[in-house]
């Protein structure tokens, strides 16, 4: 099995990506997260200290330079650290908090120099969060799911027998460095059984396991593996929870809980990449943009496009019955978009920045509108997945039959005994309905028709009409209505039976 690997560069491009020009909201939230007030404890850059600046310093000093003031930017290190030439001091000197010219403004006792001006000053408690993460050498470092991916060797750990390989020997440091013991290897019974859950969900067969314990190689547990990853079942299990992660649902719920279709296409589609072992970074692709791949992956069996059904996990999305807002349940559904993108392949609450820039991770109001320019501007399409041309081709000769079977019905002459079997007598019996021939007693036993009603007179007196399939008056009968001029309604009611 490939190991899957996390590519969110495509995405990431994104969101710089045709930003609209929406101007920033800056609030000030409750604060949910403890500030940190002694520097025994590690200060996070994301959690602590980026609300903060958000707060209170980057609307002035932040990327835009549209609104910068004193050409002093606090978003990022390299600016935040750089030596000013008007100032003795850079605004953070990194592990010196007494020499950051930051601390300096925000904690001066004049109003008219304190910073942020107009705005309430720091509390207390941000003030000393700032200070320890000074302190600490004001480290910018991103969200873990925002840095670049690093080769990491496993840890060394004590000749025990128990770690059979490189993930053992993470776990086992953890362990470790917990004051834990590993626990007891476990008996091939029970190893079996967590396997086949693990795997595929469901419990070992009683062939499986007599197989299992019987096999006393060294490659046993190796080759039981590849087994069960081999087992379509292991797609069935494993693709439930990438489902959970693109809100898959079969239909729209709200009050009429309309269905929502073919959606069943995007669950077997997941279900075989699995099953297939398809690299992360082509299943991203797939999802964001497969249906612009010029050379989709084809499904082996059937050859039809895979590729252009992973973006239908765009249209999974809520749906509301007749809303008052058309426009507002527009943004509503984007942005439910938006939601499951980010959080499914970035980690990241990109919703956040909806209606401000985002509070703990880099990302802007202008980048989420942005990206929403982009949803915005696709629409749903029902891709036809058509194989080889076999369903065109399918198709195209049941039109020329039509048309032949058409043309042949609209002629007064067309040839009845040239039609084989049962189809003579619907045949004679259609044409008796509408061109009046063959005569009554010419025609085949089970065909024989009483006439209920002709309506020939151009009226339905004595019939009771209603609904929007009759027009005023009855359309005559004849080859004009079944070749398409005119209607076609009201011809001869025949109930047709067998005879006795």
């Amino acid at each position: 099995m490939t190991c899957i690997r996390a590519c969110v560069c495509l995405l990431l491009g994104l969101l710089g990506l045709g930003a609209l020009g929406v101007a920033r909201v800056y609030t000030r939230p409750v604060s949910v997260l403890a500030p940190v007030s002694t520097t025994e404890e590690t200060v996070e850059f994301g959690r602590h200290v980026r609300p903060i600046l958000v707060r209170h310093c980057l609307a002035c000093h932040g990327f835009d330079p549209s609104t910068r003031e004193a050409d002093l930017r606090l978003d990022t290190f390299e600016f935040a650290t750089a030596a000013r030439s008007n100032d003795r001091h850079a605004a953070i000197v990194p592990g010196d908090p007494d020499a950051s010219l930051l601390l300096h403004r925000v904690t001066d006792a004049d109003p008219d120099v304190r910073m942020p001006p107009e705005r309430p000053a720091l509390e207390p408690e941000e003030i000393e969060t700032l200070r320890a993460w000074i302190a600490q050498g004001a480290s910018y470092e991103p969200h873990w799911s925002l840095r670049p991916l690093e080769p990491r060797e496993p840890p060394s750990v004590a000749p025990s027998g128990w770690a059979a390989g490189p993930i053992d020997r993470f776990v086992h440091a953890d362990l470790a460095e917990a004051g834990l013991e590993p626990a007891p290897l476990a008996d091939r019974r029970t190893l079996l059984r967590r396997l086949c859950f693990d795997l595929t969900g469901l419990p070992p067969t009683p062939a499986q396991t007599q197989a299992f314990l019987a096999d006393s190689t060294e490659d046993a547990y190796a080759r039981l593996v590849e087994d069960l990853l081999e087992s379509p079942h292991y797609g069935e299990r494993w693709a439930r929870h990438w489902l959970d992660l693109m809100r898959y649902a079969e239909t729209y719920a709200h009050e009429f809980d309309y269905p929502i279709r073919h959606a069943f296409q995007y669950r077997d589609y997941v279900i075989r990449a699995f099953n297939a072992d398809v690299p992360y970074d082509q299943l991203v692709t797939e999802h964001i943009a497969g249906d612009l791949v010029t050379e989709p992956r084809r499904n082996p069996e059937e050859f039809f496009n895979e590729s252009v059904i992973g973006t239908g996990f765009w249209w999974l999305s809520q749906g509301t019955h007749s809303p008052v807002d058309v426009l507002q349940d527009e943004a509503e559904r984007i942005d439910n978009q938006i939601d499951v993108l980010s959080k499914a392949f970035l980690a990241t609450t990109v919703s956040c920045a909806r209606c401000h820039d985002h509070k703990f991770d880099p990302v802007l109001t202008r980048e989420y509108y942005g990206l929403a320019a982009f949803v915005q501007s696709s629409r749903r399409q029902e891709a036809y997945l058509d194989p080889d041309g076999r369903i065109g081709s399918a198709v195209a000769e049941l039109e020329t039959l039509d048309s032949s079977m058409r043309e042949a019905l609209a002629r007064p002459d067309w040839p009845v005994g040239e039609t084989p079997g049962a189809l003579t007598e619907v045949l004679t019996a259609v044409g008796q309905v509408f061109f009046g021939h063959p005569a009554e007693g010419e025609l085949p036993p089970s065909a024989r028709a009483h006439v209920l009603a002709d309506f020939d007179d151009g009226t339905y007196d004595g019939w009771t009409v209603e609904g929007d399939a009759f027009t005023e008056s009855p359309t005559p009968a004849g080859p004009d209505a079944l070749a398409g001029e005119g209607d076609g309604r009201g011809r001869r009611v025949r109930e047709h039976t067998q005879a006795p």
